[in-house]
C-alpha cells in the first residue's frame, strides 16, 4: 500500500555516496567453458571473420573504383565545357541585366520627350490660333495694324516666356 508521502513500502530510494560505490570484481570464466564455447561457435566465428575480410576487400575495391571514376569525370572535356557554359551564362546574365536597365532608362527618357513634344505641339497650335485671330483683326481694323504686328511678334515665339 502507498504511504501518504508517495513512496511504496518496498521501493524506497536510498542515497548512495560516491565513497560507497566500489568497482565490481572481475568475473573469472573457467577455461573449460571458454574452450567449449570456442569449439561450438569457432566454425561460425571463422566464417564470419572470412566474410568480414571479403567485405572489407570489396569496399576497398569500390573506393578505388569510385576514386578512378571521379578522376575521370574531373578530367572529362564535357565537364570543362559545362564549366565554360556556366561562366558564359553568368556573364550573359550580367549583360542582360545591364540591357534591361538601359531599356528602362531609354523608355523613361522617351516618355518624357513625348510629353514635352505634346506640350510644345499644344503651345504651337495655341500660338497659331492667336496669330490667326490677330490676322483676322488686322483685316477688320486697318488702323490697329501697328499694334497687332507688335503683338504677333511678341507671341510668335512660344518658348520665349520659358527659362
Amino acid at each position: 500500500m502507498m504511504e501518504e508521502s508517495g513512496k511504496s513500502e518496498g521501493n524506497e530510494l536510498k542515497e548512495v555516496s560516491s565513497e560507497q560505490i566500489t568497482e565490481p570484481e572481475p568475473i573469472t570464466i573457467p577455461p573449460a567453458a571458454v574452450a567449449g564455447l570456442l569449439q561450438s561457435c569457432g566454425n561460425e566465428l571463422t566464417e564470419v571473420q572470412k566474410e568480414l575480410k571479403e567485405l572489407t576487400g570489396k569496399q576497398n575495391e569500390m573506393i578505388t573504383q569510385i576514386g578512378e571514376h571521379n578522376q575521370m569525370f574531373q578530367n572529362s572535356p564535357q565537364l570543362q565545357e559545362l564549366k565554360e557554359l556556366m561562366e558564359n551564362m553568368k556573364s550573359g546574365l550580367e549583360k542582360l541585366t545591364l540591357v534591361r536597365q538601359e531599356m528602362a532608362t531609354i523608355q523613361d527618357r522617351s516618355e518624357k520627350l513625348k510629353e514635352r513634344a505634346e506640350r510644345l505641339s499644344g503651345l504651337r497650335r495655341a500660338a497659331e490660333r492667336r496669330e490667326e485671330e490677330l490676322v483676322a483683326q488686322l483685316d477688320v481694323g486697318g488702323d490697329e495694324q501697328d499694334t497687332v504686328v507688335v503683338a504677333v511678334q511678341e507671341q510668335g515665339n512660344p518658348d520665349s516666356n520659358k527659362p
